[in-house]
């Protein structure tokens, strides 16, 4: 278990929001690191697949708007200058990482989910290293930032997929 999982569960341990998905709990086993989390029904990504299977463009409109609203307004509170840094300030979280696989379909809303590239904002960035997924990465990721709008670009993009 990387030094960065752990840090992003540490980030998110305390963030509560009705657009985030509720995280429990975290220990290492067997190499790896567990997070206990609530349930979901699935992500946006299954609901793509169930609304292309029976012959649609896409998630229908209303549906989608309803998702992105929720999804946004998590993200502005995780990524708003809210939450204690540890030295008496507060600083702004970036998920790095918004895509409908980690949109997830909880009681017939949406919750952001999988804060594994979870980074604390200093001065409105912070760097990019590491993974991400390139079809909805903003484009300042591939010049090894991260920005205070990054998350919403990629909150864009995956409203256009969808």
């Amino acid at each position: 278990v990387s030094e960065a999982e752990w840090r992003a569960v540490r980030l998110m341990r305390e963030v509560r929001h009705p657009h985030l998905i509720a995280v429990h709990g975290a220990w290492e086993a067997h190499g790896y690191l567990v997070v206990a989390m609530e349930p979901a029904d699935g992500s946006l990504a299954d609901r793509l697949r169930e609304c292309v299977g029976r012959g649609l463009p896409g998630v229908p409109r209303d549906e989608l708007l309803g998702y992105m609203a929720g999804a946004a307004d998590a993200l502005d509170h995780l990524n708003g200058p809210r939450h204690p840094d540890g030295a008496g300030g507060v600083r702004g979280i970036q998920h790095r990482d918004v895509k409908p696989q980690n949109l997830l379909l909880v009681g017939g809303g949406v919750k952001v989910a999988d804060f594994g590239l979870a980074r604390a904002l200093t001065g409105g960035a912070t760097g990019h290293t590491g993974s991400m997924t390139i079809d909805y990465a903003a484009p300042e990721f591939f010049a090894g930032r991260t920005s205070a709008h990054s998350d919403q670009y990629s909150l864009a993009v995956t409203y256009c997929h969808l």
